[in-house]
């Protein structure tokens, strides 16, 4: 098998007026405004396609006899099928996250994620928008009182309706299929669940949006394409740049129970999963095929904005260690490590660290290290979706009325940005499978984040080298670029202080660094991560991770230690012979990345230097 993917064009005919519910603000005076996408366009958005496609695909899996549809290639399970296609929610009565069949701990539960293979994109409107008056473009509707049959108080809304009622209005876009089930089973399915649906979005128990037609087009294979040879990089190791296809929504921040963020750096073991999976389904899943999986180091990509003709500007994580002393930017790092022996750092007023830092202070420190203004962020996209009752065919709610399953998701927008980073083969890895993992990444490999997201190499070079010169008497500082597992939970419970527990980790764990001074943060990260890899056999408990930016001021050991701790990052303080299988925050998969001396420390402390002494 080559395929890395299967495209199905889909295309959906609706009779005006139509409400699918859009997050941006409509002019003033309308409630409802249409979904459209970061271009202005009219959309169909692909949760609510694929939200109507799995619940027409329930209610046949009901209706047909043996819940088997007879297709030319064979009989098809309509329920298997569609639990294949759009996956399963993590059950309570499952195996562990860690693959094990045996029977759960009573205080775990089962996250062990059924993805589904099937992602719908958003349907962009096909049919221009007419030119008519601002009056002509809204309708309005009025709640019926059910006691006097008359309108009732307060109870107006007004929709957006860009086009005359009864105006057939044509959508298109396309399906990206990555599972086991042929394009002609899929193709086969989607026609099955859409001649089942009569309307489509908002209101349609009043008429909006109704199905005229529609049409599931040939499937197009997505095949491998080889690229350009990978670069003779020293141990193969590539720099990378990535593109996005559309919003992505990876590494996501839990805001209540509804409200889920993602971010815009793309973990290193979002991008290998990604990678992992197009592989495999290339190569099959032998002991060959993971052993090189398990020798490739992915970092994290961070965005940066696309300028033509430039490689992309990707800015280092800045250490803890830097503070603003009244208008000067100092570097605390090469200072005594007691702060009680600090003298006053600025004339009246304290010392501002990052985390007391505001929008000017960062414009000021960006302004301090770099001559210009702070670099722009990618936009996002929210989007607010429900669940569907596969039997009313309408929002579904969890136990009683008042209980919605309404949650909202934002993705990043990728527009006008890129994605950088690395991407090593460990020593004695298999460079011939490495080539052909960056082909795949030069054609695009499917199914990045919640949203499916095409990630495409767009630039493959080797990297600079990890080289620098010390800050003097041997000594490097390492900060953090990512989260990274580095203290023991046990021991700092039991009284040992953090500084006493950096020291042991950076002279220990094969490292033989010593450490002179630090500045660090550290977050505990639980919940549904904790449950599906749970650090301990016998209970519950949360990571505790040191957080990008933290800085340590260290004298290695060897030459050698050095370079290998710039190449792979940090090894995680984890007991035993972690994995990837049983610890998420692998150095393989980005976590632990560390850069050298990343601002000048010397320069940044002259002028203190006088000062803060002993």
């Amino acid at each position: 098998m080559t395929r890395l993917a299967t495209l199905l064009p889909l295309e959906i005919t609706l009779v005006a007026p139509f409400a699918s519910h859009g997050l941006q603000a409509g002019r003033v005076g309308v409630d409802v405004a249409l979904a459209r996408n970061a271009a202005g366009d009219l959309v169909l958005p692909g949760t609510l396609l694929a939200g109507i496609v799995r619940a027409a695909l329930i209610e046949v899996a009901q209706d047909v006899p043996d819940a088997t549809l007879t297709l030319p290639d064979g009989p098809l399970d309509v329920g298997e099928a569609c639990r294949a296609l759009f996956g399963q929610p993590s059950g309570d009565d499952a195996a562990s996250g860690s693959g094990s069949a045996e029977p759960l701990d009573g205080w775990r539960v089962a996250n062990e994620p059924k993805r589904g293979t099937l992602t719908i994109g958003d349907l962009v409107c096909q049919t221009p928008e007419p030119d008519a008056a601002e009056t002509d473009r809204q309708m309005v509707r009025v709640e019926i009182d059910r006691l006097l049959g008359a309108a009732k108080e307060g109870h107006l809304v007004t929709i957006e309706c860009p086009f005359p009622a009864g105006t057939p209005v044509h959508f298109a876009g396309t399906a990206h299929h990555v599972g086991e089930l042929s394009a002609g089973q899929v193709a086969a399915l989607l026609r099955a669940a859409l001649s089942r649906v009569p309307a489509v979005g908002a209101m349609k128990s009043v008429g909006f949006g109704r199905v005229e037609g529609f049409s599931v087009g040939e499937p197009e294979t997505i095949a491998l394409r080889p690229a350009a040879a990978a670069p003779n990089a020293p141990e193969q190791r590539i720099k990378i740049v990535y593109a996005l296809d559309r919003p992505f929504l990876i590494d996501l921040a839990r805001r209540g129970s509804n409200l889920h963020i993602g971010s815009d750096i793309i973990p290193g073991g979002a991008i290998k999963g990604t990678l992992a999976a197009a592989v495999k389904r290339l190569k099959g899943d032998g002991p060959a095929v993971n052993a090189f999986l398990e020798g490739l180091t992915v970092s994290h990509a961070r965005p940066a904005p696309l300028v033509d003709g430039d490689p992309p500007e990707v800015r280092p994580e800045l250490p803890l260690s830097l503070a603003l002393c009244g208008e000067r930017l100092v570097d605390l790092l090469l200072a005594d490590p007691d702060p009680a022996r600090w003298p006053p750092l600025a004339d009246g007023k304290a010392a501002k660290f990052r985390p007391d830092w505001k929008d000017e202070d960062f414009a000021a420190v960006d302004d301090a290290l770099y001559g210009g203004s702070t670099p722009p962020r990618p936009k996002r996209e929210v989007r607010t979706r429900t669940a569907i009752d596969p039997v009313m065919g309408a929002a579904a709610y969890d136990g009683d009325d008042e209980a919605g399953m309404l949650f909202s998701d934002s993705a990043v927008r990728p527009d006008g940005f890129v994605w950088a980073g690395t991407i090593t083969l460990q020593d004695k890895g298999d460079t011939r499978l490495f080539a052909e993992a960056l082909d795949i990444l030069a054609a695009g490999a499917p199914g990045l984040g919640k949203t499916g997201a095409v990630i495409t190499a767009t630039s493959i070079a080797a990297p600079e080298a990890d080289s620098c010169e010390p800050l003097g008497d041997g000594l490097y500082a390492l900060t953090l670029q990512t989260p990274a597992l580095l203290n023991d939970l046990d021991a700092l419970r039991q009284g040992k202080t953090v500084a006493e527990d950096y020291r042991d980790y950076f002279a220990g764990t094969g490292l033989g660094m010593t450490l002179v001074n630090h500045f660090a943060r550290q977050r505990l990260a639980g919940g549904y991560i904790a449950l599906r890899y749970p650090p301990r056999p016998d209970r519950y408990e949360p990571y505790l991770l040191t957080e990008p930016g933290s800085v340590f001021l260290v004298r290695p050991g060897s030459d050698q230690a050095l370079q290998q701790v710039l190449r792979y990052g940090l090894p995680p303080r984890v007991s035993g012979s972690p994995t990837w299988r049983t610890c998420p925050f692998m150095r393989e998969n980005g976590y632990g990345a560390v850069r050298a001396n990343v601002v000048d420390h010397s320069r940044l402390f002259d002028f203190l230097a006088e000062r803060v002494r002993p």
